[in-house]
């Protein structure tokens, strides 16, 4: 009878759990530097140059809240 266990002294590779967990980080910064970009344009869209009026309207408003979400 044999088993399939591993003990603490098995050796793992480690490019098996790498993969996935680098792949987690590059998503989670591109989401978050889009989140930024998003945020940005909604708090200051004149440094974009797409500042269309003076006053703060309702699209910038939500703009700037589905940066900050």
């Amino acid at each position: 009878m044999t088993q399939n266990t591993l003990s603490a002294s098995t050796p793992v590779e480690p490019s098996r759990f790498e993969t996935p967990l680098r792949m987690r980080v590059r998503v989670g910064l591109v989401l978050t530097l889009f989140g930024l970009f998003v945020f940005m344009v909604g708090a200051k869209p004149a440094w974009f140059g797409w500042d269309r009026s003076p006053v703060v309207g309702f699209v910038q408003i939500i703009v700037f809240l589905t940066g900050l979400g």
